[in-house]
């Protein structure tokens, strides 16, 4: 999760006035990395022979633009487009190109706001379609006097795996819901935050080998110091409990 866009949602919630920023907003970034185990090589190879771990060095280029618009006291509305772009340097059928596009429209209320962004992500891997999803997730947030927020959120998510799986138990299609919560503790005139955060999810995929009920918390510090900088640490366990071995 971009932990720099959940706290600006969070400082949104707590200062209702117009930003004094303009509507559109861009970032844009660019990463070499090294990964050790591109394929994804089990520990236990005996389950899958065929697979290697072999190790490539790529290029990843990130893009967000951001339009947010606030018709009046009460609703707003933000559009949303980010893109990942990964090149592997040797291993070039695994190289990603994804889009995500984002419309989430909003109410402010005296405490809190509710939003009910929608998303639609579209991803090729070497060039060939691989997966679509489709997503909503109502979340509201809350102020709990003037250094607490709460936060419940709800979620829908359909995924479409673009290509054949290998039979019917590897079929990973699915329908995914989840809900959860969290807490959040501002400091440093509500500059800075420690977050605590809980979702339960079900995957609900066609194959037998990828369904399962997962359980994730999150812990997330946002600290500033001097005048333009701030320093996040996050640390999070996701637990997996899938149905048939």
């Amino acid at each position: 999760t971009d932990i720099a866009a959940f706290a600006n949602q969070y400082m949104d919630a707590i200062a209702r006035k117009e930003e004094e920023t303009k509507p559109l907003k861009f970032s844009l970034g660019l990463a070499y990395q090294y990964d050790d185990n591109v394929l994804l090589k089990p520990s236990d190879a005996a389950v899958a022979a065929s697979i290697t771990d072999e190790d490539d060095p790529r290029e990843v280029l990130t893009f967000k633009g951001e339009y947010g618009k606030r018709y009046n006291d009460r609703q707003g509305i933000k559009l949303q487009y980010s893109l990942y772009l990964s090149n592997q340097d040797d291993l070039k059928k695994y190289d990603i190109f994804s889009n995500n596009f984002t419309l989430a429209p909003t109410s402010y209320f005296k405490n809190g706001t509710m939003s009910f962004p929608i998303t639609y992500n579209r991803t090729l891997v070497n060039d060939e379609d691989y997966l679509a999803t489709i997503s909503i997730a109502p979340l509201y947030n809350f102020m709990a006097g003037m250094t607490q927020m709460g936060q419940v959120f709800l979620k829908y998510q359909k995924k479409d795996f673009l290509r054949p799986p290998f039979n019917a138990d590897e079929n990973r299609d699915s329908n995914n819901f989840g809900m959860g919560g969290g807490w959040f503790y501002f400091f440093n005139r509500n500059k800075g935050f420690l977050s605590l955060r809980y979702e339960m999810n079900k995957d609900d995929t066609d194959g037998n080998n990828w369904r399962y009920i997962g359980n994730k918390g999150t812990i997330s510090l946002l600290v500033p110091f001097k005048e333009s900088f701030r320093f996040n640490i996050s640390t999070s366990a996701f637990i997996q409990d899938f149905e048939k071995t």
